[in-house]
């Protein structure tokens, strides 16, 4: 025993020798400005972590920035919303204030050799500055590593620098050969903030960076923030990026609201988002689950390139470039020169250039004046290979690439001077009532497109009195076309089979409300539509059952094939069984092993588990049916899914699990609901 101790107790002595910051940490509990800018100051040079606790107030200082400049390399935590005494605490960012005043900055914090900054909880607001970090400026910097930002739960509103970063300037730098720490925005409401002066301002709401010079850099992440009527040149409304010429990382931009930003002479209206290598693979960047509304990148000479979105990967010598995914947003009424909606390019020198995928996402009423109204996708290599790209499951619809110009919903291009090119998988979108030249562009370089179970069709020619071009097709390669709904264009497909020109019957097709002056197009206004099946619809059962690249679900997380075949489009086609008062279910039929039955399932309450949700299948009522719309499809397991069931005049979506080895009270087969597969359904967005 007392040889274990003495071993407990050198571990100790060890541990704490080599991590002295776990050893030493100062707190200080500051009430006004004076005590505010006392504590940045020692935090600066005490040699310990340093966490201050605000409380609550209006924080002004009348001659400059509340300002950390530390070369300790320590971390700093700055946490608004106290109470007298830092005891208790309340995160409510409007209960902290930071003043800038319009005249400097209103808080700096910057550590030389790396260490951690975290800053929650304040607002932050009319900060000025002839440079970068109008209202906040965050930097940690180290030639070997520096550490990692986290800009948590603050209100950044009415800040302006002339560089970079109008409200938020986040910056972890590596310099030389270093490694880059991450960069973390969440939970912020960032509004009405502007850099603008300089060329190459960005970031007019939020600029995060994770840079090295010559090493790595870390991710960047901006998740779950309002930003809003921000203004600058390029990502007006979220500028992030990662750069490490040997290695940088991934970019993650998810569940934000970003609308009402305007970009000027730049790229990237809403988001500007990449990640950059040089001898390295590049990060990935993903675009997930936002909203991106009203946006607007203006500009010329390849400049206004992505009024809602600007995404990109590139490797500039040898390395690959990543992975650009844009998936599940809402992406609408965005402007630019090129690419409206989303621009999205992958680049490499001489390596292999990251797939672009698009899969989930509603992208309507977007405005382009060169091409592009929807999407532009574009890959580029010298004598790599260059990008595949990848759509499914899309609603692309009412976008306009400009007066004669080409790809209103869509314009993909992969390019090489002496490589090989990537190739193109269409499957299961919905791409109607788009205008321009064409509704779909694609070039072709020696390469091969996959268009399988699309519904290409009622897409707008811009020109009064011109033929409809649903899809244009440039260049030689390979066109596979089967089993889509696709009227006009200028294309001869390679191979083709079971293709269809008819009405698709949506529940609500989209339209152009001409306000009343029909020769004038440029004031039409897009009425939105629901692009569901209706029942009758010529596309029910019309898809092929082995595209490439085809989506396990449909939009609605519905999975493909719910009946004898999938269907075209974006959609599955289900019609919404009722749900009784009682709870009870009614199916005209479910399919197994080839065979059609209809049933109905009586709501049991188990008294084995109240919190859950059982349907007993009624006996009386189980028979045999000819298979027909719409007929579910039921798992080997004897689980299935219920896409669509009305409860008291809403749509709901779920999952049955059978019940194996367990009975009723009385003797009958038992199904359990997947609760984590219940939601509301809507409609549209």
């Amino acid at each position: 025993m007392k040889r274990i101790a003495l071993w407990g107790q050198i571990f100790l002595v060890l541990f704490f020798l080599t991590c002295p910051y776990l050893a030493k940490a100062e707190e200080f509990c500051v009430r006004d400005a004076q005590s505010f800018q006392d504590a940045l100051v020692k935090a600066a040079t005490n040699g310990e972590d340093d966490v201050i606790k605000v409380i609550k107030g209006t924080y002004t200082d009348d001659y400059d920035s509340f300002g950390f400049n530390s070369s300790e390399g320590h971390n700093l935590e700055i946490l608004g919303g106290y109470e007298v005494g830092c005891t208790v605490r309340t995160l409510d960012p409007a209960n902290s204030i930071i003043d800038g005043q319009h005249a400097h900055r209103a808080l700096i914090l910057k550590n030389s050799d790396g260490g951690d900054i975290k800053v929650e909880g304040f607002t932050i607001k009319n900060g000025a500055v002839d440079a970068q970090g109008g209202g906040l400026l965050v930097q940690s910097s180290s030639p070997t590593h520096s550490g990692n930002i986290l800009v948590n739960r603050n209100i950044v509103t009415n800040n302006t620098a002339t560089d970079y970063g109008g409200g938020i300037f986040a910056y972890s730098e590596a310099n030389p050969e270093g490694t880059a720490g991450s960069v973390t925005i969440t939970e912020n409401v960032v509004t009405a903030n502007k850099a603008k002066g300089s060329q190459h301002a960005s970031g007019g709401g939020i600029h995060a960076v994770s840079y090295s010079f010559e090493g790595n850099s870390g991710m960047v992440v901006v998740n779950r923030n309002e930003v809003v009527g921000n203004t600058s040149n390029f990502g007006a409304g979220v500028y992030a990026t990662s750069y490490g010429p040997k290695g940088p990382g991934d970019v993650t931009i998810s569940g934000n609201r970003v609308t009402d930003n305007v970009g000027n002479n730049g790229n990237g209206g809403g988001i500007y988002a990449g990640s950059d290598a040089v001898t390295a693979a590049s990060g990935m960047v993903s675009v997930v689950s936002n909203i991106i509304l009203h946006n607007t990148s203006n500009g010329t000479n390849n400049t206004g390139m992505g009024g809602g979105i600007y995404a990109y990967t590139s490797s500039a010598t040898t390395g690959d470039s990543g992975k650009i995914m844009v998936n599940g947003n809402i992406i609408k009424d965005n402007r630019g020169e090129f690419g409206a909606g989303v621009y999205a390019e992958s680049s490499t020198r001489t390596g292999l250039a990251g797939e672009l995928d698009f899969k989930g996402n509603w992208i309507s009423e977007n405005q382009a004046i060169s091409g592009g109204g929807g999407i532009v996708a574009m890959s580029f290599t010298v004598s790599g290979t260059a990008a595949d790209t990848v759509l499914t499951d899309n609603i692309l619809a009412g976008n306009n690439a400009g007066t004669s110009q080409s790809g209103g919903g869509l314009w993909v291009r992969s390019v090489t001077s002496s490589g090989k090119t990537g190739h193109l998988a269409l499957a299961h979108n919905t791409i109607t009532g788009n205008r321009g030249a064409c509704g779909v562009l694609i070039y072709l370089d020696g390469n091969t497109a996959d268009i399988y179970n699309n519904i290409i069709w009622g897409n707008l020619s811009a020109c009064a009195g011109a033929a409809v071009h649903d899809m244009d097709v440039g260049g030689m390669g390979t066109l596979n076309g089967f089993n889509n709904n696709i009227s006009g264009g200028t294309f001869d497909w390679t191979a083709s089979g079971s293709n269809i020109d008819q009405d698709p019957f949506f529940v609500s097709p989209g339209h152009w409300d001409e306000q009343g002056l029909p020769a004038d197009s440029s004031d039409d206004l897009w009425v939105e539509g629901d692009y569901h099946l209706r029942n009758g619809s010529p596309c029910i059962d019309m898809g092929h059952s082995t595209p490439p690249r085809m989506p396990a679900t449909d939009r609605d997380g519905n999975p493909r094939e719910m009946m004898a075949k999938a269907d075209m489009g974006a959609y599955e086609y289900a019609t919404c069984f009722p749900v009784s008062p009682e709870l009870d279910i009614s199916i005209p039929c479910a399919q197994y092993a080839g065979v059609g039955y209809a049933f109905t399932l009586n709501y049991y309450p188990n008294p084995n588990d109240s919190n859950g949700f059982y349907w007993e299948l009624n006996a009386g009522t189980f028979n045999q049916v000819t298979s027909s719309n719409p007929c579910l499809s039921i798992q080997q397991d004897l689980s299935f899914p219920i896409s669509c069931a009305h409860f008291r005049g809403k749509p709901y979506s779920f999952t049955l699990d059978f019940c194996k080895n367990s009975k009723t009270s009385n003797g009958g087969l038992l199904w359990n609901m997947d609760a984590s597969t219940f939601k509301a359904k809507e409609a549209m967005p």
